[in-house]
């Protein structure tokens, strides 16, 4: 772990990357140094995965992924940063990459001119704009380094995907992050090809999203695109800010689109909620959270791509370049692995979270304003509870702690994508990071090919805390209610099976201390399960009613009334990435207190 400067709550005290804390001293590389040496890093672990088989064209030039074992039929993608190292180092071997890449998409190239998401098993199409915005990117900002047969065929590929996306109707084809997204690759795509008809387009679908901005800047859409009988809106903290708020900011640079500006200055401030002071996301309330991991979302390109717009908030320089060193910490051997965890895990990383994050680094690297000092985020200060209703969703900045519980009902796929009923979703303090997160309560691969695919039961296990009864759990009631007080948290409901069938009642009170939070629980017959996010080799000491856990700078102590079930072998899940030790108590009758701790 690399010496690193993060703004926290309070300025005396300590930053936290992960796990691990580091001074707050002033950065000893620039935030430019700092994203250009980690483009650098994923592009030669890329390279390493880069297949060289020329008798081989259905596999030539693609990159092998080390978990997953197939090929990932965006990695095409990385022609962008491919040809970018080329600009830094001046080294032709990075052309030679970028040149095989591009040429091995081909292999998931459609007649229509479109491309489809794998080699095999799922032809979606909708990824032609992020096809389209990767090589339409790579020919404006360094088209000029490749020689000119190339060059050619590269534009004629770029324009007959252009035409494809030009004649889709986005407003019934996909996400909200997909007419978003082809608005920024039509108006990319005609900025190379000089095609005024795509730039008609780009701002037909420009205007067109200005629709799913919330009054207060939330951008809504991913999943259902009206409201639920709650009122609650399909809002993914993860798609948004890392992939339609960048891609709608590049539309708007290059089309001037002014009002749009404007939405994404207001939607980015209205994100700030979601990313805690280390810089990672609080997200396990989103709609499509089953993608989520600490840094981000498996998918999206990362919210490096914001960078251009420091120039009318340099909050944003801040954002980026904190989520950059969190990104950095799960970085190893080259490549961003799914999680801080998974490493220790023992799981290799898939390699579409490199390629696409490292796409939006180059982004960033070619037309970013750098911020040269930090300065504070919101998450930084206390600032109390604050309930969302449109996102069903209660978020808590008490002292050193953040917090989240949701009661969202918004569900993408399978009931159970993820955690409901008033659970909580996030536990952070600043001492340790983040100490509980929600998973999915059913690990259904709601997109099989971009997600994990389970290896053994251990690999999925519930970390939202919860109570629950056989099969019934707290956190699958999308009927609870949750109410806030000044210092506290209440979500009461049944207790509730995947099929929507309830049992008994709950009520599970969550108050928040200086450095403890006190959980209260009633629930006839149920068990209070409360996972404690722990990397292996942390030491646990256990007794009835006493468990400690040893982090690097601090120690966190659970007490019950109750005794204190489970060891300390970890438990895991992909979603986001961790592991935890689980703790289980039985609640009797009159209820029961439990109590967690965390003493520097």
């Amino acid at each position: 772990m690399r010496l690193s400067h993060i703004v926290v709550v309070d300025a005396a005290k300590a930053g936290v990357i992960g796990d691990d804390i580091t001074p707050d001293t002033a950065r000893i590389r620039s935030m430019k140094q700092e994203m250009t040496a980690l483009l650098a890093d994923w592009c030669e672990g890329l390279l390493r995965h880069q297949i060289n088989a020329p008798a081989d064209p259905e596999r030539h030039g693609a990159l092998i992924c080390p978990d997953c074992g197939f090929l990932h039929g965006r990695c095409a993608d990385a022609v962008y940063p491919f040809i970018r190292m080329a600009r830094a180092t001046g080294e032709d071997r990075w052309i030679q990459v970028a040149v095989a890449v591009q040429r091995w998409s081909h292999t998931v190239s459609h007649e229509n001119g479109s491309f489809r998401n794998d080699v095999s098993g799922n032809n979606w199409d909708g990824i032609t704009v992020f096809a389209v915005l990767a090589l339409a990117e790579a020919l404006h900002e360094h088209g000029d380094l490749l020689p000119d047969a190339t060059r050619s065929r590269w534009m004629e590929r770029l324009e007959r995907a252009a035409r494809w996306i030009n004649g889709v109707d986005w407003a019934d084809h996909g996400t909200i992050n997909y007419p978003i997204s082809a608005a920024a690759a039509l108006a990319a795509a005609s900025r190379v090809l000089g095609d005024g008809m795509l730039l008609d387009t780009a701002r037909h679908w420009g205007t067109w999203a200005r629709d799913y901005f919330l009054p207060g800047g939330i951008l809504f859409g991913e999943g259902p695109r009206v409201p639920t009988k709650r009122g609650i809106y399909a809002v993914d903290a993860l798609y948004n800010l890392e992939e339609s708020l960048p891609n709608y900011a590049l539309y708007a640079e290059i089309t001037g689109d002014a009002e749009a500006r404007a939405l994404i200055l207001r939607s980015f401030a209205s994100h700030l909620d979601f990313l805690l002071p280390d810089g990672s996301y609080d997200a396990g309330w989103c709609s499509r959270s089953f993608k989520w991991t600490l840094w981000g979302s498996r998918t999206s390109d990362g919210i490096a791509g914001l960078l251009p717009y420091t120039r009318f908030d340099d909050r944003i320089a801040e954002a980026v370049w904190r989520n950059i060193e969190y990104l950095h910490s799960c970085t190893h051997d080259g490549l961003l692995y799914g999680g801080p965890h998974l490493q220790s895990h023992g799981r290799p990383p898939c390699i579409h979270h490199t390629f696409a994050h490292a796409k939006a680094l180059a982004a960033a690297l070619d037309g970013g304003h750098f911020a040269d000092k930090r300065r504070d985020l919101p998450a930084d200060k206390p600032r109390g509870i604050r309930t969302r209703p449109a996102l069903g969703t209660t978020f808590v900045s008490h002292g050193d702690w953040r917090a989240s519980f949701t009661v969202s009902d918004v569900f993408y796929g399978a009931r159970g994508s993820h955690a409901s009923g008033g659970a909580m979703t996030m536990l952070w303090h600043a001492a340790t990071g983040p100490l509980c997160v929600s998973s999915m309560s059913q690990y259904d691969r709601i997109e099989g090919r971009n997600m994990a695919t389970m290896r053994s039961e251990t690999e999925i296990a519930v970390l939202t805390p919860r109570l629950e009864h056989g099969t019934f759990s707290g956190a699958l009631d999308w009927n609870a209610t949750l109410q806030a007080g000044e210092d506290s948290v209440a979500a009461s409901g049944r207790l509730t099976d995947l099929q929507g069938e309830p049992a008994g009642e709950f009520l599970l009170e969550t108050r928040f201390e200086k450095d403890t939070v006190h959980f209260h629980a009633r629930g006839e017959g149920a068990v209070f399960v409360l996972p404690v996010v722990s990397r292996g080799g942390e030491r646990v000491e256990w007794s009835a009613h006493r468990v400690e856990i040893h982090k690097p700078h601090a120690s966190v102590i659970c007490e019950s009334t109750g005794i204190i079930r489970g060891d300390a072998n970890r438990i895991f899940h992909f979603v986001p990435g961790v592991q935890a030790v689980r703790l289980e108590i039985n609640v009797p009758a009159g209820g029961l207190d439990v109590f967690l701790q965390v003493r520097r």
